[in-house]
């Protein structure tokens, strides 16, 4: 390995001609975010100018709305003055930027955008550096060079704070694998070992980086740092979690010290143990143990990646740790997670995994998949999505079956977590108020419990459509907003946390923040059925119809049989999609899991000439929130029909219009006179 040195301040490559750098324009986003022009750093001085670079240089969208930048950076502002600021702050983006502000920085009365083909990311210079078979020095230091990407905007606003954690989540992902190949490549020991450490500063617990560098050190007759690399993973591993090191890891130290060490020139990756502190004592551990062979074989590397592609999608689901080892330890809130590889065949391998519960040894889940070569890179991830998602529900069930003859009020938090999941699932009026009643006692108990708050968001979020003739209002907006904020600040990579704020803009017509959020869900756990859903839904009535019906495509190839209510959103999904036909075969096949499909249904219908059923089920609709209807609000047609259409966050004018209309149409057919209104408070 060869480690260039410094040619600029805050540029840290190595494997990159110094040369060619000198001659282009380098975005920086570790340390101070600015620009490299030939060889010389071009700092900003506002940290809202900063902000506005590295955001607009993330963006997804080429080009970034105004808006959404005032939303981001200026969240208490008043609009007008929020762009006033923004003007400002291009301004002196600008004037930092010296000549190359105008080149690089296209601002419009609408939107920013960035010349990419202009720049050269230093993030990615990093990664392709890595890929040339070169660290950068910055990897090679005790600072995490992770906690220095966007280090100098924490703290302008809950929502970039929030988008600053996902993105370092990212990028730390992204730098871990580039190691990790790295290390499987490099031929040297002291290339691997430095590489081992590099990765071992993002993730002190990362066992491949761990077994990498101790076998690299004792190849290079130095078994007494190896072993010393060893005593340090036992005592944090131990500290932390009360478990040991892997088997593998173990055994590996155990060959060291009595000399029999045999050196393997490539390593396989092992799991990591992924450490997560949690807000909650009884949340549970899934437990990898080593992969066994039937015929006591060794372990294909097929079936190696398969199962690192299962763990790396485990560990994204934030309801329960993930770490490896041969037993549940001594913990007996666990799931252990067994797998053997069957007799093996030209075109694969079949694997076999089985779950139980520890201490009873319960089985509680068990599938056989087969492995297959020629289409790993096509099917094996969507398998392992599969699973993870298998896993979520059979555990859930689990314990909601454990703590099914205790009183709500006497069980733990998580299982009342998971007993809000499952009453969430029955879409009701009741549960909704169980829900939110169960929420606030487990918030009251722990209040740093980051879920919570995002469902007690959702339910200040759909109180309007539980509560028929409710209006969405100021009160419940900011309701919401304030337990989303806290979800989000309590916990960014919480999943829960980044749909709940997602649907908490879209209610308050901040759709362009809205979709931040929403992507921020998928990046952190795309392979949740709900979060593919939920962000379809909200795409949909952003007037995104393309997105939003890829991510329900993903969702049933992931999981065929969705939970009624998720079924449920393919109706309003497809009627703001302009998918008449398929909104009512949707409403058919999931009639009953919420009120409000009817009123889809019935809009649809007569959109489409169905007239007569049209009205049918637009009676059948109100029949249904007839007496839950509210006491003060007027039981009429015109009432009835404000209430459906605006309970709906649609974005496109023209699309609530059609809705309108329709419903309004099939509503005639509806003698309110004729139904018995009970009303609730």
């Amino acid at each position: 390995m060869f480690r260039g040195s410094l040619f600029a301040p805050n540029l840290y490559f190595v494997g990159v001609d110094v040369e060619a750098i000198r001659n282009t324009r380098v975005l920086r986003l570790i340390g101070r975010i600015g620009l490299t022009v030939d060889g010389i750093d071009r700092n900003v001085s506002s940290i809202k100018a900063r902000a506005v670079l590295a955001f607009v240089s993330l963006s997804k969208n080429t080009h970034v709305p105004r808006d959404l930048l005032c939303n981001m950076l200026w969240t208490d502002a008043d609009p007008e003055r929020a762009r006033t600021s923004l003007r400002q702050t291009l301004r002196r983006l600008k004037a930092d930027l010296g000549p190359d502000g105008d080149a690089v920085l296209d601002a419009s009365r609408n939107a920013v955008s960035l010349r990419r083909d202009l720049l050269r990311g230093q993030t990615e210079m990093m990664l392709q550096a890595i890929k040339n078979g070169a660290i950068p020095e910055v990897l090679l230091g005790d600072l995490d060079a992770v906690e220095q990407f966007l280090a100098d905007l924490d703290g302008i606003s809950v929502d970039l704070d929030s988008w600053i954690a996902v993105q370092r989540r990212l990028f730390r992902d992204r730098l871990s694998d580039a190691i990790s190949s790295y290390i499987n490549d490099a031929e040297e020991n002291s290339d691997r070992a430095q590489a081992a450490r590099a990765l071992l500063t993002l993730d002190p617990t990362n066992e491949f980086a761990v077994q990498a560098l101790m076998k690299a050190l004792a190849e290079s007759g130095q078994a007494a740092a190896a072993l010393k690399v060893f005593t340090e993973l036992d005592a944090l591993l131990r500290e932390e979690l009360d478990f040991e090191p892997s088997e593998e890891t173990i055994r590996l130290n155990a060959d060291i010290k009595l000399g029999n060490f045999q050196p393997v020139k490539k390593a396989q990756p092992a799991l990591n143990l992924v450490l997560d502190s949690g807000d909650v004592s009884d949340r549970p551990t899934i437990v990898m143990a080593p992969l066994e062979s039937d015929d006591g074989g060794s372990i294909a590397p097929i079936v190696r990646a398969f199962i690192r592609d299962l763990v790396t999608i485990l560990v994204r689901f934030r309801e329960w740790n993930v770490v490896e080892g041969p037993s549940a330890g001594p913990t007996q809130n666990c799931y252990l997670v067994e797998g053997t590889q069957l007799p093996d065949s030209r075109q694969g391998h079949e694997l076999s995994l089985v779950m139980k519960r520890v201490p009873e040894n319960r089985y509680v889940w068990g599938e056989t998949m087969f492995l297959d070569h020629d289409r790993w890179l096509t099917n094996h991830s969507m398998i392992a999505q599969r699973f993870a998602t298998a896993i979520n529900c059979n555990i859930s069930a689990d314990r909601l079956l454990q703590s099914r003859h205790q009183v709500p009020e006497h069980r733990s938090v998580f299982d009342r977590w998971i007993f809000c999941q499952h009453l969430n699932a029955i879409w009701s009026r009741e549960n909704g108020d169980n829900v939110k009643s169960i929420l606030e006692s487990i918030v009251d108990d722990e209040p740093l419990f980051a879920p919570a708050h995002a469902e007690l968001a959702a339910g200040y979020n759909t109180q309007h459509i539980f509560r028929p003739g409710v209006r969405r209002s100021d009160h419940l907006r900011e309701r919401a907003l304030h337990h989303s904020r806290i979800a989000v600040q309590l916990d960014p990579l919480e999943t829960r946390s980044q749909r709940a704020m997602a649907w908490t803009n879209m209610l308050r017509g901040e759709f362009d923040m809205a979709e931040v959020y929403f992507q921020q869900a998928l990046d952190l756990n795309g392979a949740n059925p709900f979060t593919l859903m939920s962000t379809a839904l909200g795409m949909a009535f952003a007037g995104n119809a393309e997105r939003a019906l890829t991510l329900a495509d993903m969702a049933k190839r992931l999981q065929p049989s969705l939970p009624g209510f998720l079924e449920g959103y393919f109706v309003g999904m497809n009627y703001t999609c302009g998918r008449m036909e398929e909104a009512v075969k949707a409403a058919r096949s999931s009639e009953g899991a919420i009120s409000n499909l009817l009123g889809f249904k019935a809009a649809a219908l007569w959109h489409l000439g169905e007239k007569a059923e049209a009205e049918a089920s637009a009676r059948r609709f109100v029949e249904i929130v007839a007496p839950d209807w509210q006491p003060d609000v007027p039981f009429t047609h015109d009432s009835m029909a404000e209430w459906f259409v605006d309970s709906f966050p649609i974005r496109k004018a023209s699309t609530r219009a059609h809705l309108d209309e329709g419903f309004r149409a099939a509503l005639n057919g509806t003698d309110f006179d004729a139904i018995t209104v009970t009303g609730i408070h």
